[in-house]
């Protein structure tokens, strides 16, 4: 009798002990920022590196805001008549069956260009087509990489266009945009209301720079939880960029940043249960 009381008692006490472990678990990956508010989630140019569509296709985004995301980040530049489009690379030839660049031709003369490492046909996107094409799309947050920028008076153009997209979408809120400070300043003295985050690569102390003239900071996921805290207390948003898979998503998490990009969006989903698998799964 006594050690059936004995059992009894040990069977609560590890039943209490596993409940406060899961709770601890799920606590540890809630998504709450430092802030207190949800991390926001974004595809990193759509589903990622390993997805069967190209990154910065309609197609790679359009699965990643019907899974769950909260948006996506994809790098954005712009043609010769001031069209934006979603592609990563300095020359067309990289990825698709066109050559040369994108700013320096006009759209209707790449707009057929073709993804060429693809099973079915994926062509070039520009972003004013993703934004008619994607319902809600007010709900959702978007990142624009900015890489190929070239000098003053192109960056003035792009910026200019990202500016009339995001005014005639009412998404001034919901566009990021990434950059060196010479773009973000750009930006500002043509008075964009977007937030701006800083590349953290060019500069030796980008959240002090942030603290004084920007929203945020892009980063890779290896900050530091004390930089990362530090951000948060001088109001400076950190977007971390870089995690691949299950494991770095966790790591990403425990910096408590305000905005993560992944190339694994199933994974990170699924882990602050936030999947939605009323879609079917990729």
């Amino acid at each position: 009798m006594i050690f059936k009381f004995k059992s009894h008692l040990l069977t609560i006490y590890l039943g209490f002990v596993f409940m406060q472990m899961s709770c601890k678990k799920a606590d540890e990956f809630n998504g709450d920022t430092y802030s207190g508010s949800k991390v926001i989630i974004l595809g990193h140019g759509g589903m990622g590196i390993y997805f069967n569509a190209p990154q910065n296709s309609y197609e790679s985004i359009s699965t990643a805001l019907s899974i769950g995301c909260d948006g996506s980040e994809f790098d954005v530049q712009i043609t010769k008549d001031s069209i934006l489009v979603a592609y990563h690379n300095g020359e067309l030839e990289d990825h698709t069956t066109c050559d040369g660049k994108i700013s320096e031709q006009n759209w209707e003369d790449i707009k057929d260009c073709k993804y060429t490492k693809s099973v079915k046909s994926i062509f070039l996107m520009s972003v004013e087509e993703l934004f008619e094409k994607t319902p809600h799309i007010n709900d959702y947050y978007f990142s624009f990489d900015c890489k190929e920028i070239g000098n003053g008076a192109s960056q003035q153009r792009l910026l200019r266009a990202i500016r009339r997209l995001s005014e005639k979408y009412k998404m001034v809120g919901h566009i990021f945009i990434e950059g060196p400070y010479f773009f973000l300043d750009n930006a500002k003295s043509l008075g964009l209301g977007n937030k701006l985050f800083l590349f953290s690569n060019n500069d030796d102390n980008p959240i002090e720079k942030a603290k004084q003239k920007y929203e945020g900071i892009s980063t890779v996921m290896d900050i530091s939880k004390e930089d990362s805290k530090r951000a948060a207390d001088n109001n400076v948003l950190v977007m971390l960029w870089d995690p691949i898979n299950y494991s770095q998503n966790k790591t990403a998490l425990s910096r408590k940043p305000d905005i993560i990009q992944t190339d694994d969006p199933i994974s990170i989903l699924k882990l602050l249960k936030r999947f939605n698998y009323e879609n079917v799964t990729p």
